[in-house]
């Protein structure tokens, strides 16, 4: 068995919520219900260090280094972004004012398994995300 293999995280759906729930109430202090539509700013009040909490708790618990120029890639993706004209044109620090704001648990949630399983890039969890939370 190859070091790869031996070093490659599975995580079950539940298992990823639950990752997603213990840091967002670590990180934010917040104390009710967190669902796949709670906003990560305007609900959860997280803010710009708590973002970059939430990005080193997730890629030590997955194992994934991933840089912040990838992590904003990925959130531009996931919210459909990545081809608009009208973003790709921004500075970075203008695709964080538009984009994170709109940032939903099932967002990260989504992101993190596209992490866990490359193959899944482009799959429209939207569709499905709701049997899962």
């Amino acid at each position: 068995m190859s070091l790869d293999k031996l070093l490659e995280v599975n995580l079950s759906d539940e298992d990823i919520y639950s990752l997603l729930d213990e840091s967002l109430r670590d990180i934010t202090g917040f104390e009710d219900e967190i669902t796949a539509d709670t906003l990560l700013i305007d609900d959860l009040g997280l803010d710009s260090l708590g973002f970059l909490d939430l990005f080193f708790t997730i890629q030590t618990s997955i194992q994934k280094e991933v840089t912040n120029e990838q992590m904003r890639s990925l959130i531009l993706e996931e919210l459909g972004f990545e081809k608009r004209s009208d973003i790709k044109d921004m500075s970075d620090g203008e695709k964080d004012r538009v984009a994170y704001p709109q940032l939903k648990v099932k967002n990260f949630f989504n992101i993190i398994k596209k992490q866990l399983d490359p193959g899944l890039s482009g799959v429209d969890f939207d569709k499905h995300s709701e049997a899962l939370f």
